[in-house]
This record gives structure tokens, sequence and C-alpha cells, in this order.
């Protein structure tokens, strides 16, 4: 492997994008181009060393400013461009010179459809465990003593058909190895299982799909993360990007200076600037959910033994200082006075304030994850709203 020096091209002052192959991010009027396997190598393995490199630096200084942004409305920007290209399509000239695209704008719209799905799944999956699991749940406790807690539960069980139903839809429009998964069928074996136990007034039939219930919302939303994050690395938008690009030089020959090649050129604009949040948070996602994993098998230990996070401590430290915001933003303000507290109550070999220092930290770290997680969520439903005109534009090519 080239050294990590080498990696890094500064590219001039326009494109933005991230992707599998070669990836253009940008600080500022500088736009710089980063294999995708280096982004990840340093962060996994650089950033929270004392000493790195200067793509390292430009790295950190992505993942620092990311959260610090704006959600913006891509989807409205990118929509309103493709359907300029729609409308311009109807010249047979420009009709024909764009049909040598047809393949790239197919290749994103399945990928994008694909994320789509995914990000369906994953939200139907939540409403579950909310609509249906929680206060099924907690109905439990008065199932034979309250008739009303029995019409509940009957009314979540509906719910939960209704969705069982809408899961099994769409596992059906995505990849084999999630039309295939077993949750789905224990999703409904789960549904099966309420219904009797509503049916029959039987609790202990109703604490089984509680159970059961519980194990699928326990493991399956994280795995769906993992499809979801891998399926956005897949996305591969610079192909998709360089060839609106090519599109626009021709339109600007045939029609310049008109609102609609002004339009596509906003939503080249606005497309490269989604490219390259996605990239950067889908690493940075992985990043945090490694750390949050790792927080979690300490706290199944530390009520009784303080010896996992003592060990895990220094490791801990350095892989959460790349993220500390030297402009001290409010969340590093709280992590940082957690982090020395915690530190200090570890040299103070003090176990009643480890555990309590730690479950602040823990909080913190949440909070950044679920942040990360939310604001990545985000972005692919404005990826879902480009699929949509994306499909527009494939309808008019024919």
């Amino acid at each position: 492997m080239s050294p990590p020096e080498q990696s890094v091209q500064q590219l001039g002052k326009f494109g933005v994008n991230i992707g599998e192959g070669q990836g253009d991010i940008h600080i500022g009027d500088r736009i710089y181009s980063i294999a995708p396997d280096t982004l990840r190598r340093i962060i996994r393995e650089e950033l929270w060393t004392d000493e790195y490199s200067e793509v390292a630096k430009i790295v950190k200084t992505l993942l620092r400013e990311e959260l610090r942004r704006f959600q913006k409305d891509y989807g409205t920007t990118i929509g309103v461009g493709l359907n300029a290209l729609s409308g311009l399509l109807q010249n047979p000239e420009i009709h024909d010179s764009v049909v040598a695209f047809r393949v790239d704008f197919r290749a994103a719209s399945d990928k994008i459809a694909i994320v789509a799905k995914l990000k369906e799944l994953h939200d139907l999956l939540h409403n579950v465990e909310v609509v249906c699991y929680e206060p099924v749940a907690k109905a439990v406790k008065h199932f034979l003593e309250d008739d009303i807690a029995v019409g509940d539960c009957a009314v979540h069980h509906m719910q939960l058909q209704n969705y069982v139903l809408r899961i099994q839809a769409v596992c059906q429009q995505v990849d084999h190895s999630v039309s295939t998964a077993q949750w789905p069928s224990d999703l409904k074996t789960v549904e099966k299982v309420l219904g009797e136990a509503i049916a029959e007034l039987d609790a202990q039939k109703l604490r089984q799909a509680i159970s059961k219930l519980k194990r699928i919302i326990a493991h399956q939303p994280s795995r769906l993360n993992t499809q979801l994050n891998q399926a956005a690395r897949n996305l591969q938008l610079s192909e998709l990007i360089e060839s609106m690009r090519a599109i626009q030089q021709q339109l600007v020959e045939v029609c310049p200076e008109t609102d609609e090649v002004r339009d596509f050129g906003q939503s080249i604009t606005a497309l490269t600037d989604l490219a390259n949040r996605l990239a950067v948070l889908v690493v940075t996602h992985d990043y945090w959910q490694a750390i949050d994993i790792d927080l979690r098998l300490i706290e199944t230990t530390i009520s009784y033994d303080v010896m996992e996070l003592e060990i895990a401590w220094p490791d801990l430290q350095a892989r959460v200082k790349p993220f500390f915001d030297e402009h001290q933003d409010d969340w590093t303000t709280w992590f940082q006075a957690h982090t020395r507290n915690l530190d200090l109550a570890l040299k103070e070999h003090n176990p009643a304030r480890i555990r309590s220092c730690f479950q602040l930290y823990r909080s913190q770290a949440l909070n950044r994850f679920y942040r990360v997680d939310t604001n990545l969520k985000l972005l692919f439903d404005e990826l879902s709203e480009v699929g949509k005109h994306l499909a527009g534009v494939l309808d008019v090519l024919g």
C-alpha cells in the first residue's frame, strides 16, 4: 500500500464525492481524493495515536465538522434538476446524447432502491418495537385481570399483523440475504402466538410472544444497520455524478444559460455534497458503533467488577480523542468533563464512583452515536427522494 500521504490528491475547487473506488472530499475550497479503504484504515488505526499523517489531519477535520453542519433538503434540489433534465429530454438531440448514460442511471437507481428498502425495513422494525412490543410488554402484568389490557393487546396485535405483512412485502424486493433471513418468519410466528394468547386468554403464551419479540428487537436493528451501511458503501455515486457532469457539458452546448440547465447544475452540486456526507457518516457510524459495543460489554459486568473497564480505559480514551472539538461544542464540553471524572475515579480505585462516572460517560457516548445514526438516516431519506426522480428520468429515456 502507498504511504498515506501518497493516497491524497488535491483536485481543485469543484467536485465533491466519496464512493467505492476514488472519492473526493472537500474542506473549504480544497478538494482531496482519498481512497475509501485508506479513509477507513485511518479512522481505525491512526487517528487515535499521538502522531498521524497529513491525510489523517484532513480526515479528522471532516469527522469533527460533519455533525456541526445543518441538514439540507437535498432531495428537493436534486429532484428539481433531474425533473428539468426529464423536460429537456423531449428535445430529440438531447435525448439521443443522454441515452448513452442510461446504464449509469439505471445502476445508481437500483442501488439507491436497495438502500431505500433497507431503510424502510429498519423503520418498520422500529415501529414494531414502539407500537407493538412496548405497550404489550407493559400490559402483561394485568392481562388476566383487566379487560382493557386484553383489548389493548388485541389492538396492538392487529397493528403487528399489518407490520408483518409490510415487512414480508419489502423483504421480497431486496437482495437474497434479506429475503431469506429468518427474523421475518420469526416475527410472523410471534404474531400468531400473540393472537392465540389473546383469543385463549393465555398469559403464558403472551409471555412467550413477548420474549421472542424482545430477542428480535434486541438483535435485528443492528444487523439491518450493518446491511444498510454496506449498501451505502456500494452506491458508487461517483459514477452517476461523472455522468451528470458529462451531460451538463452537452446541455451547455445545446441550450446554454437556461433555467433548466442551471437547475441541473445545482442538482449535481447537491448530489456531490450528499455523497460526501454519506461517506463520512457511514464511516463515523461504524466507528461509534464499535465503541458502543465495547461500552455495552463493560456495562454488563461493571455492577460487580470494574476490571473490564480498567483494562479497556486507555484504548477508549485514545479512540474518542479524534472527535473532541477544540472549538468546544456542548457535547465535547460535557464529554471531556465526564472523561476526566471517570479517569480520576479509576486512578483513585473508587468502585462506587467509577460506576457512577461510567454511566454518565456512557450516556454521552450514546448521545453522539445516536446523533450520527439519526443524521445518517436523514440522509438516507434524502437519497430515497433522489431515487424516485432518477426513476422518472429513466422512464423518459425508455
